[in-house]
């Protein structure tokens, strides 16, 4: 049906109609628009230094940094970090923050700032090799890796700023960072690559899924693709490592109070429990053996959380990566479905109309019904074809 056809209606019923398509088109919008995700990550640019940045203050606690960077850092301006591809940072940060908040819906707000400054020269991982991250205490003998290098220190650097005890629906409470920043390396050892359209992945070649039974259920416990573009290949993805710094901010950290209490337990694992999705599965930590909390990166060597990245690789949220953080800081509204994050156990639902919205749809379909039968039950159609000339 078209303008053209309607105008040959009579008035009364050429406005019925009208109305009744714009309703019926504003209620479609209304029920296929995407809800709102209630985790608010607000993302700011640092301020540059002086003064500089404590890394271990009385209200900092201690950096996600198993480096010698001293207490304190110099911010300086994103004009130094060096990159390659053409994208913004603020931009890339931004869909990082992006695809967290699509996973975790909790009403919550985190205010994170991002920033550059000279970290920890670039020094590639040796493996399992001593003086390796403390890799050499993970496996042995040890294997020789100089493809990867420290993600906390070298690439990036995550520094809490504050932590509140919130307190949830059920009355008890937990501690979780409001508050943090999250600097890149400017040293010119790293070279980053700064992806146009991060959310495309588009610079990168198809995606392996490993997935697991962790005993919650079959989960996926790593995503990861390499570079297909000559920009991407042989440089650091700043996209993976922001995904990971801000997955520090929201739980995977050894300096949160909360994360702590989590994996002190004999055997160092995170313990997935209800209302989280996949309840009963255990996650394998770092923390019994370096003190460190990082998803354990020889079984599960392809997650956000792994503390090494490669040149010219890409790591996507894995459903481990989610459920650990989601666990440690007790949000509970996770939404597995998010851009497959979990596999395909748990499809995304459809969206359903409310019952106020279906009550009005049927109502509009009345006016309509009532419409016809006074055209004396002639179709519509025809109604309109034999006015309208050729």
């Amino acid at each position: 049906m078209n303008n053209q056809g309607l105008w040959f209606l009579p008035a009364g019923l050429r406005l019925k109609s009208l109305g009744a398509m714009a309703f019926l088109a504003c209620s479609s919008l209304a029920i296929t628009a995407p809800q709102a995700q209630a985790l608010n990550i607000v993302i700011t640019p640092a301020d540059l230094s002086p003064p500089p940045i404590d890394i271990q203050g009385v209200n900092r606690l201690e950096s996600d940094a198993d480096v010698a960077l001293g207490t304190s850092v110099d911010i300086v301006s994103l004009d130094n970090l060096t990159g390659v591809g053409g994208g913004n940072v603020a931009d890339i940060f931004r869909a990082a923050a992006n695809s967290w908040g699509q996973a975790l819906k909790d009403d919550f707000t985190l205010n994170l700032k991002f920033g550059a400054a000279q970290l920890a020269p670039l020094t590639p991982s040796t493996g399992n090799c001593p003086g390796s991250y403390k890799t050499d205490v993970y496996q042995s003998p040890c294997v020789p890796d100089t493809t990867r290098t420290v993600i906390d220190g070298v690439l990036g650097l995550h520094i809490p700023n504050k932590f509140e005890s919130i307190t949830l629906g059920d009355g008890s409470t937990v501690f979780r960072e409001t508050e943090g920043t999250i600097l890149f390396n400017i040293d010119p050892s790293v070279t980053y690559f700064l992806d146009p359209n991060p959310g495309t992945n588009g610079a990168y070649g198809q995606f392996s899924n490993t997935e697991a039974d962790l005993g919650g259920g079959t989960v996926n416990v790593g995503r990861q693709a390499s570079a297909s573009s000559t920009d991407a290949s042989g440089r650091y993805d700043l996209y993976t490592v922001a995904l990971h710094e801000i997955g520090h901010a929201l739980g995977l950290s050894k300096v949160n109070p909360a994360a702590v209490n989590a994996v002190n337990n004999p055997n160092g694992v995170i313990n997935v429990t209800s209302p989280r999705p996949f309840a009963g599965t255990t996650i394998p930590t770092t923390y019994r053996t370096d003190g460190d909390i990082h998803i354990d990166p020889v079984q599960f060597p392809d997650t956000v959380d792994a503390p090494t990245l490669g040149t010219g690789e890409r790591k996507l949220l894995s459903c481990i990566d989610v459920l650990g953080a989601a666990e440690i800081s007790k949000f509970q509204d996770v939404d597995v479905s998010s851009g497959n994050i979990c596999g395909n156990q748990q499809p995304q639902p459809k969206s359903v109309p409310e019952s106020s919205t279906l009550a009005s749809l049927f109502a509009v379909a009345g006016v309509l019904v009532t419409s016809r039968k006074r055209l004396r039950g002639k179709p519509l159609e025809m109604v309109i074809s034999s006015k309208h000339s050729l």
